[in-house]
């Protein structure tokens, strides 16, 4: 269970970050960064992990950051200011 929340803060944080930087581009077109850059990093994690001897593709782990990535567009969608 910690792993999944791992996963959703470091989505969360991620999302959250690559949208502040890529605030000059508009509110969509940051969001979009940075959720994608969120799920491309989670994504890198899981190949990674399946990978590995002795470790397997965890679509939980997928989901935590998918959650991760919905809460903090909403973040960013909440405190956009024009």
């Amino acid at each position: 269970m910690k792993d999944k929340v791992l996963h959703f803060f470091v989505c969360f944080f991620a999302t959250i970050g690559m949208s502040i930087a890529t605030f000059w581009l508009g509110m969509v077109s940051s969001i979009f960064c940075g959720g994608f850059f969120a799920l491309g990093l989670g994504l890198g994690k899981e190949y990674g992990d399946c990978k590995a001897v002795g470790n397997k593709w965890d679509w939980l782990d997928i989901v935590a950051d998918c959650l991760g990535i919905l809460t903090a567009v909403s973040v960013v969608l909440l405190g956009w200011r024009d």
